[in-house]
């Protein structure tokens, strides 16, 4: 069964058949329109990710049913210092109910960005406090410049990252 390939702190690369994936899709170009992390909490699996309700987490089996993501994983493989996977853990877990869901930069400064280039948000209080879903993977494992990223551009630093490996697609007909 797909959950039981998943490991802790693997991130998945999703897309689906809704508006809203085939707008992000479009507009990135690319086939990738959402990032979530997953998590094991006593051998238990549960995704944490940004959603219109800012950053919660659901079980892997209702996050499966409601959204019928199709996916890939990047899975962290160098963690230095060990320390590092428990401090990652950690953002994670403490975001969960408390990040609300960054509209803004998704509706208006992420376009921008994508457009000019020029990444125009001023507020960092803000951004500290709201999450779109690359935005909260890229706060997890502390990656430069995350808060400007697109699912597809944290797909592309991820790929050529040596700290993370792709795996396998995952649900049906990703490619």
């Amino acid at each position: 069964m797909i959950k039981e390939k998943i490991q802790n702190l693997d991130i998945l690369m999703c897309h689906n058949s809704s508006w809203i994936s085939k707008t992000i899709r479009l507009v990135t170009k690319s086939r990738v329109s959402h990032n979530a992390l997953a998590i094991r909490i006593e051998k238990e699996l549960f995704i944490i990710d940004a959603q219109r309700r800012g950053v919660n987490v659901t079980s892997f089996n209702q996050w499966h049913k409601k959204y019928k993501y199709n996916f890939y994983i990047y899975r962290p493989i160098n963690f230095s210092p060990p320390l590092e996977k428990e401090r990652i853990y950690q953002k994670a877990i403490e975001s969960i109910g408390i990040k609300k869901y960054d509209f803004i930069s998704l509706l208006i400064w992420q376009p921008i960005y994508l457009l000019t280039g020029v990444w125009n948000r001023t507020n960092q209080k803000r951004q500290k406090n709201r999450f779109y879903c690359s935005e909260f993977i890229a706060y997890c494992f502390e990656i430069p410049d995350g808060y400007k990223m697109s699912p597809e551009m944290l797909k592309e630093y991820l790929k050529i990252n040596t700290d993370f490996i792709s795996i396998y697609p995952m649900g049906v007909g990703f490619f």
